[in-house]
């Protein structure tokens, strides 16, 4: 996060209606990963009852080593991008300033949000699919994937024009 404008998140003006907030931790994944630990230990076989063991492990492992903290608001009119390491401050962007924005759902887990001013910030978010909403939902029209349709279809218009 840039330290351009960090403030603290209750001194700042909130404006719109509340949309959202998006955590860290990916709550849903770590009980889907539970549930089917169960049904490995279920199965009543050797390599299944090892199976539920690590994803025991590892369901452990996501819900008391990884910090859940809050990564963003989403108000109607603004978004906060809370702070990582203290999240009692964050940077409030109001949304007619956001030019471009994108939801990295393969490999880094993250929010991409590109200003009109050139300003960028990018969180960390296993929450991929909800943060996804929330933004469409705010900003219609501005993810990336439109505006590269956008633009590879102006292209192709002016190509068939000549």
């Amino acid at each position: 996060m840039s330290d351009q404008g960090v403030r603290a998140v209750e001194s700042m003006e909130k404006n719109g209606e509340f949309i959202g907030r998006i955590m860290y931790r990916p709550k849903l994944n770590i009980l889907i990963v539970a549930a089917i630990a169960a049904l490995m230990f279920l199965t009543r076989n050797k390599y299944g009852i090892i199976l539920g063991v690590l994803l025991v492990a590892i369901v452990l492992a996501g819900q008391f080593m990884v910090r859940d903290h809050p990564v963003m608001d989403v108000y109607t009119d603004q978004l906060i991008f809370y702070d990582p390491v203290n999240s009692a401050y964050g940077v409030s962007v109001p949304v007619a300033d956001v030019a471009e924005w994108n939801v990295n759902k393969t490999v880094m887990y993250a929010i991409y949000i590109r200003l009109k001013d050139g300003r960028q910030y990018t969180e960390e978010c296993y929450y991929s699919r909800q943060a996804y909403n929330y933004l469409r939902k705010v900003l219609p029209g501005k993810d990336t994937t439109t505006l590269q349709r956008r633009f590879f279809a102006s292209l192709l218009s002016r190509r068939k024009g000549k």
